[in-house]
């Protein structure tokens, strides 16, 4: 595993090169990824967390990211949503993508902090769902305890919001359709038993396999950043 250069690039900063080479990527390790569907869906985003090879050429990974404002029980708040995301699969233990996920909260806290502020994760993959209990003191769903009913109403309106009739509220999942994309099977992690919140997301996400999306959200705040992840993006501040 070598050093990665990181960088928060604007969608509208990058090149026709990079697109075509995070296409790519994201071709490598899913099945049904459509161009027209990817261009679609980055072309909503805000940035691009990227991650590149020492040489500053090859990219390594990435994490689309869009912030949008949500009114909910009259409440403004600010919604950070994670789109796709896709790291090489050398590079698979690296903070390099949490750090640069740190940076961008810590932008967005500075800008936004008057508001309530939530990161939006939708989650078709083990690892994915790990950044939440590696990131954060609390989030929802998780094995530690039950969804407080508040924080289930803002799931629930964010899901239908989001993901019309995709979103099951009944199982606080987004539905993979015939022609929805899904992780390659031989990049699954296994759930190790020892791992409690590994064997919740298998169990709270039957369908990971088709592509079902578990829906997540845990608030962004600095009190709940797990403290050795706050001392490492404590520079940003």
């Amino acid at each position: 595993m070598t050093n990665l250069q990181r960088e928060i690039v604007s969608v509208h900063d990058l090149t026709p090169e990079q697109k075509d080479s995070m296409y790519q990527l994201m071709h490598n390790y899913y099945s049904h990824v459509h161009r027209d569907s990817f261009d679609h869906d980055l072309s909503e985003k805000n940035w691009v967390l990227m991650l590149r090879e020492e040489s500053g050429q090859e990219i390594a990974g990435f994490s689309t990211q869009m912030l949008f404002p949500f009114r909910h029980q009259g409440k403004e708040l600010r919604i950070l949503f994670s789109g796709d995301t896709i790291i090489r699969k050398e590079h698979w233990g690296s903070m390099a993508l949490s750090l640069l996920f740190g940076e961008l909260m810590i932008r967005i806290l500075k800008e936004f902090g008057e508001h309530e502020l939530y990161w939006l994760l939708i989650s078709k993959g083990l690892r994915t769902y790990k950044y939440l209990p590696a990131f954060f003191l609390e989030y929802y769903p998780c094995s530690k305890c039950p969804t407080p009913p508040e924080i289930q109403e803002l799931m629930h309106a964010l899901g239908i919001f989001k993901f019309a009739d995709s979103y099951s509220p009944e199982k606080g999942i987004i539905l993979a359709d015939r022609e929805g994309q899904y992780l390659k099977p031989e990049y699954h992690a296994d759930a190790k038993p020892s791992k409690p919140h590994e064997v919740f997301f298998y169990k709270a996400n039957p369908g990971y396999i088709r592509g079902d999306e578990l829906l997540c959200l845990t608030r962004l705040s600095l009190d709940n950043i797990n403290p050795f992840i706050k001392r490492q993006i404590s520079k940003y501040q």
